[in-house]
């Protein structure tokens, strides 16, 4: 079970924080925090605002950590005025991923569906011993805010590196992310980046460099035709992608839309931001591609010559049921079979069938090896006009 708390965050910085854990081992207990603080310092240059946080402090011959906030306030990448009003969710789990994803569900309750959110800062740590331990042993901070939507014509697009960025300084942990980053959006992209926390390296790594950071998110603002701010668009939802840069991801997403719907329709790629974000690629995915997104949409704009009229008389049902084709027209014949079966005798003698598809509730399957169809319809409203009983 799953356990989670929410609080306001009442730290006064100014600027970014980052935790910094220090992994010790061959001090004495009471030198632990100067040690931790000095190993901070080296990271992050002496402007930084340190604190210790937390720390646990293991018998001689383990290894002790030391949880320092380190406060970029006078970094310019770093600098985030949203950490003064992040929302910590605090919750339980068996993984890193596993508990932000709910930390996620749970701030989408609190701030709302449409709100763009984002991790400013995140903790995890041994959970106290409990009959809860055992499945969930770690206990993990998540520090969430809303951002404001982009300007009218550009769209964010957030890249999370895990598990590949050291350095010996904070700067020269930059200067690499900022290199994948220019591997990922290409060499004109504006970037930022955005550590979520950092600590001394473990051994298993097997690099000289003193420093390591899980999370580092590097973000661009993309530009994009500014109609689709302006004009209703149609969600078509591509699943999940990967690619070694953010055009080539683009362009393989595109392509499953223009199957479905046509080459004369406008197109922009939409990659999720927050959990759903663009990552480097996770282990268990079996692909060389560098970078993966488990979740994209292509907003749609139909021409002229293929916008769907607004359906005519009442809507008489709703199908919340799966349907698959191979094609839009596919779809539709699957739709009003499955309408007419369902509604059977109240149908009047020369009753007419449109179906409209729910905007954001179909795209093209994840499974490749799926028979039913390439594409889906999850909610299918069913209208009925000449003769409706």
């Amino acid at each position: 079970m799953t356990s989670i708390q929410q609080s306001p965050r009442v730290a006064s910085a100014t600027g970014k924080t980052v935790i910094f854990t220090a992994w010790l081992n061959g001090f004495c207990p009471e030198a632990l925090p100067d040690a931790a603080l000095a190993e901070a310092r080296d990271c992050f240059g002496s402007d930084a605002v340190l604190n210790v946080v937390s720390s646990r402090v293991n018998p001689p011959g383990r290894t002790s950590l030391i949880s320092v906030a380190a406060v970029m306030s006078t970094t310019s990448p770093q600098v985030d005025e949203h950490v003064r009003r992040a929302t910590t969710f605090r919750l339980t789990g068996n993984a890193m991923g596993n508990m932000e994803r709910t930390a996620f569900v749970r701030a989408r309750e609190l701030f709302g569906p449409d709100a763009e959110l984002r991790v400013v800062a995140s903790r995890v740590e041994q959970a106290s011993e409990g009959p809860d331990a055992t499945h969930n042993p770690f206990l993990g901070e998540f520090d969430i805010a809303a951002f404001p939507q982009p300007a009218a014509g550009t769209r964010r697009c957030v890249l999370t590196l895990v598990d590949v960025i050291t350095g010996n300084g904070i700067e020269e942990m930059e200067r690499r992310a900022r290199h994948e980053g220019r591997q990922f959006f290409g060499p004109d992209a504006e970037l930022r980046v955005t550590f979520r926390d950092v600590c001394t390296t473990p051994e298993r790594l097997g690099t000289k460099d003193r420093f390591f950071s899980m999370f580092v998110e590097v973000e661009a603002v993309l530009s994009g035709p500014p109609q689709f701010d302006e004009w209703p668009c149609t969600t078509f939802r591509a699943g999940a992608v990967s690619g070694n840069s953010v055009r080539q991801m683009e362009r393989r997403v595109l392509h499953k839309a223009r199957q479905f719907f046509g080459p004369d329709a406008e197109y922009r790629v939409v990659f999720k931001d927050g959990v759903d974000g663009v990552e480097s690629t996770p282990y268990y995915i079996e692909t060389t591609d560098r970078f993966y997104a488990r979740s994209v949409d292509v907003e749609v704009i139909l021409s002229g010559s293929a916008q769907v009229d607004e359906p005519a008389g009442e809507r008489v049902l709703t199908l919340h049921d799966t349907i698959r084709g191979d094609s839009r027209e596919q779809l539709e014949r699957e739709a009003l079979r499955e309408a007419r079966r369902r509604l059977g005798g109240r149908l009047g003698r020369g009753a007419v069938l449109q179906v409209r598809f729910r905007d954001g509730f179909f795209g093209a399957t994840s499974d490749k090896q799926d028979a039913a169809g390439r594409y889906f319809a999850a909610i299918v409203d069913v209208y009925a006009s000449g003769g409706a009983a």
